[in-house]
């Protein structure tokens, strides 16, 4: 369930009351955020600060969308995660030569001497 502070503008009316947002539509995110705090190089913070102003979103906005490919990155290269793809890959490819395991020194030499 959205907080329903989400729906209010930060501004204050009148005696420190919210003020309804004055738009249109209204975009409900669900996933709760964690704050926390993190150090950068004067590089990594100049770094998003221009690719911020570029692409009109958050500094915040860059670091978690680097740390979901990260993250997805990550959990692609686990063993198992590469044993599962490998084993995924056998029979989905052909040569359409019958003795491509039993010959495949020869049609190796003759594919380098085709080139």
């Amino acid at each position: 369930m959205p907080d329903v502070l989400s729906f209010y503008s930060s501004g204050r009316g009148r005696a420190g009351e919210r003020m309804p947002l004055s738009c249109n539509h209204i975009v409900i995110l669900c996933n709760r955020m964690v704050r926390t705090q993190i150090q950068l190089t004067e590089e990594q913070a100049a770094a998003l600060r221009t690719m911020s102003a570029a692409r009109q979103v958050s500094m915040a906005e860059l670091i978690r969308i680097s740390v979901d490919l990260f993250v997805r990155r990550e959990a692609g290269s686990s063993r198992d995660a590469v044993i599962a793809r490998a084993a995924g890959a056998v029979g989905r490819f052909s040569s359409g030569s019958a003795d491509g395991s039993s010959a495949h020194d020869s049609h190796l030499a003759d594919a380098f001497e085709a080139q």
